[in-house]
């Protein structure tokens, strides 16, 4: 019961995170979406459009929180980067991260074409830096925080 309700947490605070780092990223370093800029969104249009791939971001960072789960045995297996470095964990966890983030980013930049940066995006080989930071970024926050607030 520990697991789920852990996951259900983890769930949760990822989402939250993300709503909150798409929200800022999308409106100021993205051009729009899809061939509409999000300033002619209205702010129902742009709420849903944030919800929806704020919960695209979680449920990938849960899958990848289960497969370590099925890997470590260990649901808490991200437990022992803040205790000791573990290389293992760490490298999968940010290899999934940035991997699946660059992939996300090819297709919906260059590949599928719905979405553009604007100017001030920091670019690097091609791609935003704060897409590809995001989910590595936002998944260990919210390990972090469940951390701290369950020991």
């Amino acid at each position: 019961m520990l697991k789920i309700i852990f996951v259900i947490k983890y769930f949760v605070v990822v989402y939250l995170l993300n709503f909150f780092w798409e929200a800022w990223h999308a409106y100021y370093l993205y051009w729009g979406y899809a061939g509409k800029s999000f300033k002619d969104y209205s702010a129902l249009e742009y709420l849903a459009l944030i919800s929806r791939v704020s919960l695209v971001d979680a449920s990938l960072l849960v899958a990848i929180l289960l497969i370590g789960f099925l890997i470590w045995k260990d649901i808490f297996w991200m437990e022992r980067m803040f205790k000791k470095f573990a290389r293992a964990e760490a490298l999968y966890f940010f290899v999934a991260t940035v991997g699946i983030a660059i992939w996300i980013e090819i297709k919906g930049v260059y590949l599928f074409r719905e979405w553009s940066y604007l100017l001030v995006m920091p670019i690097i080989f091609g791609l935003g830096l704060s897409p590809i930071i995001q989910l590595f970024a936002t998944g260990f926050i919210s390990f972090w925080i469940l951390r701290k607030n369950t020991n």
